[in-house]
């Protein structure tokens, strides 16, 4: 089990994740908003540029959001490491995100990755236990 802290003053949870290259030699530190309301995993364009990997052979996805619907490219990453834990070849849709210049991050944590675990918030404490449904996960 392991154990993430958060500001729990603040009206958002906002963890840290790695988004590695295609070849796993180099990653991008990228700030996330757990959003157990997000089907995906979300990153914005900017959180995934320089790691090497191409929009416009990935896959397209339809995606309804809160106020709209939007078509969006999925991408395989690599490894992406969050809250500890690695997964590899990991779907990740790319788009800009609402407010995106005034959100403390670059993409939302949805249930394709939370859904690998379960978890425990206290928000009277601060903090997230979590760990994996199975033992695949590293």
């Amino acid at each position: 089990m392991t154990k993430i802290y958060f500001d729990p003053n603040y009206p958002l949870i906002i963890v840290n994740s790695k988004l590695f290259n295609y070849n796993s030699t180099h990653y991008r530190d990228v700030k996330l908003i757990l959003d157990t309301g997000s089907t995906d995993t979300i990153v914005t364009p900017n959180a995934i540029y320089g790691l090497g990997y191409n929009l416009k052979s990935a896959n397209n996805s339809e995606m309804s959001t809160v106020s709209d619907q939007i078509t969006c490219p999925i991408i395989k990453i690599s490894e992406f490491q969050c809250m500890r834990y690695t997964l590899t070849d990991f779907d990740v849709a790319i788009s800009n995100l609402p407010y995106e210049g005034q959100l403390p991050s670059q993409g939302l944590l949805g249930m394709n990755f939370l859904q690998q675990f379960n978890f425990n918030i206290s928000f009277d404490k601060g903090y997230i236990e979590i760990y994996p449904r199975n033992n695949l996960i590293t």
